[in-house]
C-alpha cells in the first residue's frame, strides 16, 4: 500500500469513526474495541475511546508517541 491509499483509508476511518462516535454519546458509551479477524490469520483491534477534556490532558503520552514517530519519518 502506498502513502497515497494510507492517508485515504486512514481518511476514511476517520470519518467513519466520527459518526460512531455521535452514535456512542447518544448511547452513552465511552469505548469500543472490536476485534477483527485479518486475512492474515492474525487479530486486529480498532478502539475508539471517548475522553473529557481533563483526560485528554493525561494522554500526554499517545501524542509525544506520534510527534516521535513523525519526526522518524522527516
Amino acid at each position: 500500500m502506498n502513502q497515497k491509499d494510507l492517508e485515504t483509508v486512514l481518511q476514511a476511518w476517520i470519518n467513519a469513526s466520527l459518526e460512531l462516535a455521535a452514535v456512542m454519546e447518544a448511547q452513552g458509551m465511552t469505548r469500543i474495541a472490536p476485534v477483527l479477524q485479518l486475512a492474515s490469520g492474525k487479530d486486529g483491534e480498532l478502539s475508539l475511546r471517548i475522553v473529557t477534556p481533563e483526560e485528554e490532558d493525561e494522554d500526554w503520552e499517545m501524542d509525544d508517541f506520534w510527534e516521535d514517530d513523525e519526526e522518524g519519518d522527516a
